[in-house]
């Protein structure tokens, strides 16, 4: 139920730990505890294609937003003509298509990406162990 070419930002979390204490002893963490998590962005482009890009700049690994068009030339940017959602590393100025692509500022890899497959109920199933550079 993702909007189609719209970036939608996803926590995954993964890793789990459960506390284990001597017999007896009254717990005060009832269920596991998350260890870590993945900070993801979800674009369904076309309609139908799953992107999943990872939130995080190739270029020192800032967490960079979903921007417009318009929020680009804020930053002096000129985006291409058929740029109307991306994302922007607003640390250090890089600019990325919805793809993921590099298209101005520090660096010259895109964003990385996360296989993906829909699931036969329409579950996306993301294959966080494969993190692909851009």
């Amino acid at each position: 139920e993702y909007p189609p070419d719209t970036p939608v930002e996803v926590v995954i979390e993964h890793g789990y730990f459960a506390r284990f204490l001597p017999e007896g002893e009254a717990s005060e963490v009832d269920r596991p505890r998350s260890v870590s998590e993945a900070r993801v962005w979800v674009v369904i482009r076309g309609g139908t294609e799953p992107v999943i890009l990872s939130q995080f700049s190739p270029w020192l690994g800032c967490r960079v937003v979903a921007v417009t068009a318009a929020d680009a030339a804020i930053f002096s940017y000129a985006p291409p003509a058929d740029f109307k959602v991306g994302f922007f590393d607003p640390c250090h100025g890089g600019l990325y298509s919805i793809d993921g692509e590099h298209l101005a500022g520090p660096g010259v890899a895109g964003l990385s990406r996360f296989p993906v497959r829909i699931d036969a109920d329409g579950t996306l199933l993301v294959d966080l162990t494969d993190l692909r550079t851009g």
